[in-house]
């Protein structure tokens, strides 16, 4: 079982400015519990006990402030990452932490819901030390996102960054599993034309290898939800609300 997470909570968060000048995104509301909370408590439903915390150093005291007051029951382990540069670069600075062991991936910005979807992508981890498994989510705008391209089988082929064309509908979401050479992999990727290391290349090389697997978010309970925006926020905020209005009053929890 995987025992270790990187959690990225850094970058500017250019879109949800002015709030994004003093604090970090991810230490924004969504209904009545900072963004972070959410892809944290997926991180300790799939077994994880210490979380590698990407952030800017400008935002070290808030952080600490937060995870002094509350007891998330995980061991949280701050990474400074003052000039983003892409997933796989803060996979890069987390190396010294993740020594041989794989590990699971989760955006700050991102929150995936479901009765059974945490359990799916547990058991979709192999044994197998090397492996990768993404998670993907159907959405209208496929050309804003990353997306999975597969085969009339359904076997994983490659991923495109942003995709000019209507190659796939399938939005790769933030909740990755890396197996353990993840990191020499990532040190192998050259720098996009957009000036960062791309998570696309990163999963390419693991398709390459044939170590890479793919799980499809389509049951009728599962929910990606992007807050990375204003309109995001707002809208996340009003689902999880109905939903604990509603008696599921677990979601994000760590009380």
């Amino acid at each position: 079982m995987i025992k270790q997470a990187i959690l990225l909570a850094g970058g500017d968060g250019k879109r949800l400015r002015p709030f994004t000048h003093y604090t970090s995104k991810h230490l924004l509301p969504i209904y009545d519990k900072p963004m972070i909370f959410y892809p944290l408590k997926n991180l300790s439903l799939l077994g994880v006990e210490r979380v590698f915390l990407v952030i800017k150093k400008v935002h070290r005291n808030q952080w600490e402030a937060l995870f002094s007051s509350i007891d998330v029951g995980l061991e949280i382990v701050f990474v400074e990452q003052n000039n983003p540069e892409g997933i796989p670069h803060a996979i890069i600075i987390c190396e010294e932490f993740l020594g041989d062991q794989p590990f699971y991936l989760g955006l700050g910005d991102n929150i995936l819901l479901s009765s059974g979807l945490i359990n799916r992508f547990k058991k979709a981890v192999t044994n197998n030390p090397n492996d990768a498994v993404i998670a993907t989510y159907s959405v209208h705008n496929p050309e804003e996102f990353g997306v999975a391209v597969t085969d009339e089988s359904g076997k994983l082929q490659k991923v495109v960054e942003k995709p000019s064309e209507g190659l796939s509908d399938q939005a790769v979401v933030g909740l990755y599993a890396f197996g353990a050479n993840a990191v020499l992999l990532a040190k192998d990727l050259k720098k996009s034309s957009r000036g960062e290391y791309e998570i696309a290349d990163l999963i390419n090389l693991f398709i390459d290898n044939g170590n890479c697997k793919i799980l499809v978010c389509d049951t009728a309970t599962d929910y990606w939800l992007d807050t990375g925006t204003i309109d995001g926020m707002n809208s996340a905020s009003s689902f999880i609300r109905e939903l604990h209005l509603r008696g599921r009053k677990v979601i994000g929890s760590f009380e």
